[in-house]
């Protein structure tokens, strides 16, 4: 199985791919830090396809999901975990901050559709 994991490397994301990885899968992790991305591309080995992207770019994640396509032929699952958190109060929260974070997977969806038809 072919999986692309948005927001790979850290958390909820970085645990997934680690997961799918140990059950013999192979994973295409997305995350805009490359740093962590290559740690963990070493952690897991040759299964583990590190690709550092902002999937809000729609440009550079088309890119991607294209290479994919060219690499692997198919996407099997999509664990679409990429979002970004700020802890304050809603008060808080300006017009710029809050589509940022609310926003985030949309893009994910509608591009792996673009680029990747069933």
């Amino acid at each position: 199985m072919i999986a692309i994991v948005t927001g790979a490397s850290t958390g909820i994301g970085a645990a997934t791919a680690k997961l799918l990885v140990k059950s013999g899968h192979t994973v295409v992790g997305i995350a805009r830090d490359a740093d962590k991305l290559a740690a963990l591309a070493r952690a897991l080995g040759d299964r583990f396809h590190a690709h550092a992207c902002d999937v809000t770019d729609s440009a550079a994640f088309g890119a991607l999901l294209r290479q994919c396509a060219d690499d692997h032929a198919r996407v099997d699952l999509l664990v679409n975990n990429a979002g970004t958190a700020k802890v304050m109060s809603i008060g808080e929260t300006t017009p710029e901050i809050s589509p940022r974070v609310n926003t985030t997977p949309a893009p994910v969806g509608y591009s792996l559709y673009l680029h990747q038809p069933p």
